[in-house]
């Protein structure tokens, strides 16, 4: 596929397997939770909460939240932190 076909939401193999060596078990991440809304929540997509990657499958990574809550995070959604982080500092190198 050419670069100029590329659809902009599209998140190849590469980024994926880029992300997986990126974000070692260990390292804080940010988890937008989903789960367990309440009926309140009106719409509302859920809440952010730093955790800290602790176990890495091959569609997802594990993470601890402070209140010592497990909960998953897709890789993809990993890979949109990464290019959120990317566009936010263009200097920085994400493979330090």
């Amino acid at each position: 596929m050419k670069r100029q076909e590329i659809p902009p939401g599209y998140i190849s193999q590469k980024e994926i397997r880029a992300a997986q060596r990126y974000y070692k078990v260990g390292r804080n991440v940010t988890v937008h939770t989903y789960k367990a809304q309440g009926i309140d929540s009106m719409g509302h997509t859920g809440e952010m909460h730093r955790g800290k990657i602790v176990e890495h499958y091959k569609h997802f990574a594990l993470v601890r939240l402070p209140g010592g809550v497990l909960d998953s995070v897709l890789w993809p959604d990993l890979v949109l932190q990464m290019r959120q982080r990317k566009r936010n500092n263009p200097g920085s190198n994400p493979r330090k």
